[in-house]
């Protein structure tokens, strides 16, 4: 049987500390509209703080209407939708917890838009649940990749001006940062399809800059794709090393340290 002894301890990670070790995920409920939080979102997670949860992360937040993996996706692509977080952000704070939140974009994934980007005009299957053709995306222009950034910044600056104690950027599961780094999914020739991590890699310094120096900035990656002519775990930690280097929080070797003290 596992011990749980240190559930309930502090831990601190750069500025931000939490009260126990207890993190809920991002979780997709599909109930907003336009973008918008609203009631359903704000009982989901203050009731989750209230709860006892020390960090809570917003389910995955889109940056642009053509980045929703479905039309009931959150957004934060305007200043109305900040101001809804804003309130949601309070509402966890005075529980006691601390709240972060996933922003993304979903490329090819955005299946509902005529207007779906992704590295290349690649779909990611044959057919849905339904059994319909997926549609084809369009690929990225170099403008539409530097607009792309542009927007994951301006969210994230959303983000922090609503008050969100970390920031995690979504680069796993087949969303757009993943689709750059993914040789199946990316086969452009230009420098972001030589450079296959040079996409990610220029959203997380750009979006670090933008950021309070003491913020905890995480991502998400697929570490390996297990299908046919996926990645394996060495490439992996290729990403994970270059995503570290251009700026995303790292703690290891305090983590490392604590688990050898108190295993």
């Amino acid at each position: 049987m596992p011990s749980f002894r240190h559930l309930h301890t502090p831990f601190s990670i750069k500025n931000l500390t939490l009260k126990n070790r207890i993190v809920m995920p991002p979780m997709c409920q599909y109930q907003a509209t336009d973008g918008m939080p609203n009631d359903w979102h704000y009982v989901h997670y203050v009731s989750r703080a209230i709860g006892g949860v020390g960090l809570i992360i917003v389910e995955m937040t889109n940056v642009a209407p053509n980045g929703r993996i479905s039309p009931r996706c959150l957004g934060l692509w305007n200043d109305e939708q900040a101001d809804a977080f804003k309130r949601i952000v309070d509402g966890v704070h005075a529980q006691g917890a601390k709240i972060g939140i996933q922003i993304a974009h979903a490329g090819r994934k955005a299946q509902d838009c005529p207007d779906a980007i992704a590295p290349s005009a690649i779909h990611y299957g044959k057919l849905d649940y339904e059994g319909q053709n997926l549609i084809t995306p369009k690929a990225m222009s170099v403008q539409e990749i530097d607009d792309t950034i542009a927007a994951f910044v301006a969210s994230v600056r959303r983000a922090v001006a609503a008050g969100f104690d970390v920031i995690e950027l979504h680069g796993a599961h087949g969303y757009l940062i993943h689709q750059f780094s993914s040789p199946k999914s990316n086969v452009r020739d230009d420098e972001y399809g030589q450079d296959k991590f040079l996409f990610g890699e220029k959203v997380i310094q750009a979006v670090k800059a933008v950021m309070p120096a003491d913020m905890p900035l995480i991502i998400r990656i697929s570490a390996q794709e297990y299908g046919e002519n996926g990645y394996d775990s060495d490439y992996g930690v290729q990403m994970a090393q270059r995503f570290a280097k251009a700026g995303v929080t790292q703690q290891l070797p305090e983590i490392l340290t604590y688990i050898t003290k108190h295993r």
